[in-house]
């Protein structure tokens, strides 16, 4: 099960639609344009950046780039293809990398006051890693190349199993200006042996989703009022 290590606001606030300002969600990536960062560098450190131009579904254009940096000379990668983004750092040590989306047009900003968590799907569930667990964030910029730019990161835990990554959008407000988004920066990092995940379908969500324990909870809890209202 994830674990953020920063409190997420209040499940109750499961919805923004009644704003009417955004759809109910928002793609900034589903993958689907091939793009590595996997071609090892010579030299002790192996380290690699790639970068393309990337428009989402919801037409948003994007500078994406992919990062990777390990303290071993083997074949880490993290890349784009098949609808997933994949990292596989095999037997490296102390592994670090991320993806980031930055508009091409920083002068219109994401306005994101009507979404409720960035989402995305980890598609194989598998982190091999000594420490049980990826130390992932996701960092939120606004106001690039101005006075007022304005960076936050959340930092949260990928565990053995885990089907999803949810981060409340809340946990931002007051860090970033939420109107004017000019990037976002998905990283993860690993002091221990091997890392290897998969991500789809990232994307913005006015809604949060209930767990499902709560959902059987309500209907315990509605069933058992029924009963006490018949008696």
């Amino acid at each position: 099960m994830l674990k953020l290590k920063t409190t997420l606001a209040a499940v109750a606030a499961t919805s923004l639609l009644a704003s009417g300002a955004h759809a109910a969600s928002m793609i900034i990536d589903d993958f689907d344009q091939m793009i590595s960062a996997g071609v090892p560098v010579s030299g002790l450190v192996d380290s690699a950046v790639m970068s393309d131009m990337y428009t989402s579904p919801d037409m948003i254009a994007f500078t994406r780039t992919l990062s990777v940096s390990t303290d071993e000379a083997l074949g880490d990668n993290i890349f784009i293809g098949n609808d997933r983004l994949t990292v596989n750092s095999g037997a490296s040590n102390n592994t670090t990398g991320f993806i980031r989306w930055e508009l091409t047009n920083p002068a219109g900003g994401l306005d994101l006051t009507g979404m409720a968590a960035f989402k995305a799907n980890v598609e194989n569930g598998s982190v091999s890693s000594n420490s049980d667990a990826v130390d992932a964030s996701l960092t939120l910029i606004s106001g690039i190349g101005t006075m007022s730019e304005m960076t936050h990161t959340v930092m949260f835990d990928i565990e053995e199993g885990d089907l999803e990554i949810l981060v409340d959008i809340a946990d931002f407000a007051g860090s970033v200006d939420l109107t004017d988004i000019d990037a976002i920066v998905f990283g993860y990092s690993s002091p221990e042996d091997g890392v290897d995940f998969t991500l789809s379908d990232a994307l913005l969500t006015t809604t949060v989703p209930v767990p499902g324990g709560v959902l059987l909870m309500g209907s315990a809890l509605a069933a058992f009022a029924a009963r006490r209202r018949r008696t």
